[in-house]
């Protein structure tokens, strides 16, 4: 289905961000995500869905109840956009999380994540998790951003740290490839990670929180993809950059 909702007053979307066959898709103002019927400003709580716009069903759902700092958002601060939004007090996140139906091998042609928000200030975390993947004692990926602007990329479980900071009530882009032999990350379409040595399989995603109790995020989550090889030799990407950078305000 074309995600063809727009924010109120705004014009209808000319291209359809499904154009590409992601595997996995959140993407607030997509059309199964608006078919849930969320309101501004609705808290989002155990029970209320993050759904997968594609066919895959790698819903997302929360795994605990009555908090209170997780918002839907009609005109975000990623371009007027609707995203998710957190507000970064610690412990008042749900922790959304899905069990990918269809795991993203590492070793067969790699994956990549592609993912836009509006940075928040953080005010009671080290951390704000965007998104986390663990499978035991391993991060096998996982993203944060320090209280100070600088990024944290866990990749089969070692840290990178790239000399980049990002600054509150700013739009970024991530472009992250990952293979069994190597692992790349772009923000702003500029290389930061280049590891030379390779990540794990894409097994599961959780959104938010790092777990249930730790490092909230704190910004407007707007898009987040999960595609199954290099998102950048998809005969589409040209095209659905341009889209993305237009709509988002950011640069892929």
């Amino acid at each position: 289905m074309s995600a063809m909702f727009g924010v109120v007053g705004a014009a209808r979307e000319t291209y359809d961000p499904l154009a590409i066959p992601w595997h996995t898709l959140y993407y607030p103002n997509g059309v199964t995500f608006q078919a849930q019927g969320y309101t501004n400003n609705q808290v989002l709580n155990e029970g209320e869905p993050i759904p997968d716009e594609t066919t895959s069903g790698n819903d997302q759902t929360a795994t605990s109840a009555a908090e209170t700092t997780l918002t839907y958002v009609t005109s975000s601060n990623v371009n007027g956009r609707p995203a998710i939004r957190g507000a970064d007090t610690a412990g008042d996140h749900p922790s959304y999380q899905v069990t990918l139906g269809g795991q993203l091998p590492a070793d067969a042609g790699g994956y990549s994540l592609v993912c836009v928000w509006n940075q928040g200030a953080q005010t009671s975390s080290t951390y704000s998790t965007i998104f986390s993947e663990s499978t035991g004692i391993q991060d096998n990926y996982t993203f944060l951003i320090k209280d100070d602007g600088s990024i944290l990329f866990s990749i089969a479980g070692t840290g990178y740290t790239p000399a980049v900071g990002l600054t509150s009530g700013t739009t970024y882009a991530l472009r992250s490839y990952v293979t069994s032999a190597n692992a790349t990350a772009h923000i702003d379409a500029t290389e930061v990670v280049n590891t030379g040595s390779g990540g794990d399989d894409l097994n599961s995603l959780a959104l938010f929180m790092k777990s249930n109790t730790s490092w909230p995020f704190s910004g407007d989550l707007a898009f987040l993809g999960l595609y199954d090889g290099d998102v950048t030799a998809d005969g589409e990407w040209s095209r659905f950059k341009t889209w993305a950078d237009n709509r988002f305000g950011c640069t892929l």
